[in-house]
């Protein structure tokens, strides 16, 4: 047998009801498939608004201010520097894809003209031996942080879609 190299699948959204009984299994495919995913959503207004809603009801969601976006940046690299991540691109024409697990964040910058967002990842010990990840069009960066305060993702939002850094 030989392992996938690619996972294709499918979702109907997420009603409340439904995600708070049954859970969303290719939510659950995307961040723990050892290999990529494309997830097709049903539509991605819907996935966006089931995602903000069950965000809303759990979790506490920082916006990190766009004139300051750098500086916020550097502070979220130096307090998760070394933690390993997952990354995911929600796109609206294409779905949600993850492109990485336990990938370690070596760090986040931001370019103001363009609206980029570089993210990074390896270890920092080795120059060059990074996996860098470029978000063009960003508009809006969030911190999502559980009932505890403790941070769990990096959310940035862009003009094609959403994408998330989930920290392990």
């Amino acid at each position: 047998m030989h392992p996938a190299d690619l996972v294709v699948t499918a979702t109907h959204g997420y009603g409340f009801l439904r995600r708070m009984v049954l859970g969303s299994v290719a939510a659950e495919l995307v961040r723990s498939a050892p290999c990529s995913v494309l997830c097709v959503p049903g539509t991605a207004r819907t996935l966006a608004a089931a995602r903000a809603q069950a965000t809303a009801l759990h979790d506490h969601v920082h916006t990190l201010p766009m004139a300051s976006l750098d500086t916020a940046l550097a502070s979220f690299t130096a307090r998760h520097r070394g933690r390993p991540c997952t990354v995911e691109v929600n796109r609206h024409h294409i779905g949600a894809h993850a492109i990485g697990h336990h990938l370690p964040l070596a760090g986040i910058s931001y370019e103001v003209s363009g609206h980029t967002l570089t993210l990074m990842f390896g270890s920092s010990a080795e120059p060059g031996q990074h996996l860098a990840h470029q978000v063009h069009g960003c508009n809006r960066v969030e911190v999502v942080a559980d009932a505890s305060e403790r941070e769990q993702q990096l959310r940035v939002h862009h003009d094609d879609g959403v994408t998330e850094v989930g920290l392990e």
